[in-house]
């Protein structure tokens, strides 16, 4: 995040990139803290005293992701970006073309100009505007954290942002829904599973039962009900959850056993806004998968190849025979041949013959 100054000279939180307004920072509330890995820092862990290399819960969430299209269309906004900006054309003229001149490998490109190739797409993606909706995205979370935390009124969110938080709240009034502003924006950890995130909301329902919630922008869930489920029954499945100050680790409260909430407020359309509840029961199948093939990616180098697995032969010529056929399909010329017939007349048989005039045939015509 970011800030400047208004006329005023008073500070305003606003989005790195396109600037969209924020609210002001939530009193006493720490910034969570990440390694080189993106991996969270936290105070020990009450099981393990681990307080580092808590891998994120939306990491987790990714892991079954069909991403093909997305990356199709992250590809296509580069592109847009390269065409939309001769900044960004010349500097990769420049890039690569200095780097050629100096005797580059044109064939390692992609690794000798990993981190300025990385810039420029980066650039190029700021430029056709990839991240807007996800910082628009950002800003409305925000908003309706500020908003249900009791820290602001809903008409003190601006012009920009009011359509979605309105429908976040009129929605919740029709579930009858209650955000504790307890539990907002709180940190969990699942010390069984390695992972930690941050959850957005615990509702109160009518009847009094507190309930996990989530609030998501996205334009539409379609392609999501995946990755939203696997990342709320991670929330869902947790232990522990660290204290308001960020200090020390507290029980997870007692929340509903079979459903969480999703508040989803569409980007393109907030008039479509609406609760959608979301079973645990497949949040945590789905979950247990994720992790089966996160531990199946880092046994693979180690249990993949069969290292048990011996070549066995019928008979002492076997493997003789099949290195023979080897040696006549790379046979250059008429000689060669004939040297491999003399060598191994004993086991020779018209199929061999035939292999061997095919070969040679097709040396020929390469070397005309």
């Amino acid at each position: 995040m970011g800030t400047s100054l208004d006329l005023s000279g008073t500070e305003v939180r606003a989005t790195p990139v396109y600037g969209y307004t924020l609210p002001p920072p939530i009193p006493g509330r720490p910034e969570p803290k990440f390694n080189g890995n993106g991996q969270y820092v936290l105070p020990p862990c009450p099981h393990t005293g681990k307080t580092t290399g808590w891998t994120r819960a939306s990491t987790v969430a990714k892991t079954l992701e069909d991403t093909l299209l997305l990356e199709a269309w992250a590809q296509r906004q580069i592109l847009i970006g390269v065409y939309r900006s001769e900044s960004v054309r010349n500097r990769l003229e420049r890039t690569i073309g200095n780097h050629l001149a100096t005797g580059g490998d044109p064939g390692r490109l992609a690794k000798d100009l990993r981190n300025p190739l990385n810039s420029l797409v980066s650039t190029a993606q700021d430029v056709a505007e990839s991240g807007r909706w996800a910082e628009f995205g950002t800003a409305v979370h925000a908003w309706t954290e500020w908003v249900d935390g009791g820290y602001g009124p809903l008409n003190s969110v601006p012009d920009q942002f009011w359509p979605w938080v309105a429908a976040h709240r009129r929605e919740m009034a029709a579930w009858c829904l209650t955000p504790d502003p307890v539990y907002i924006e709180r940190t969990v950890m699942c010390p069984d599973l390695g992972i930690a995130g941050t959850l957005d909301r615990l509702f109160w329902t009518a009847d009094g039962v507190l309930t996990l919630g989530d609030v998501k922008t996205s334009a539409r869930m379609n392609y999501s009900w995946l990755y939203f489920a696997v990342q709320l029954a991670i929330y869902h499945s947790a232990e522990f959850m660290l204290s308001a100050d960020g200090t020390e680790w507290e029980p997870m409260p007692q929340i509903d056993p079979d459903t969480a909430l999703v508040s989803h407020l569409p980007r393109e359309d907030p008039d479509k806004s609406v609760i959608v509840p979301i079973s645990m029961a497949f949040g945590r199948e789905a979950l247990a998968v994720s992790m089966l093939v996160r531990s199946l990616r880092s046994r693979a180098k180690d249990e993949a190849q069969d290292t048990g697995y011996g070549v066995s032969y019928e008979s002492p010529d076997q493997q003789r025979i099949h290195y023979l056929r080897h040696m006549i399909e790379i046979a250059p010329d008429s000689a060669t041949l004939a040297k491999l017939w003399e060598e191994h007349k004993d086991i020779w048989t018209d199929d061999l013959t035939q292999l061997g005039r095919a070969a040679i045939d097709a040396a020929t015509q390469r070397n005309a």
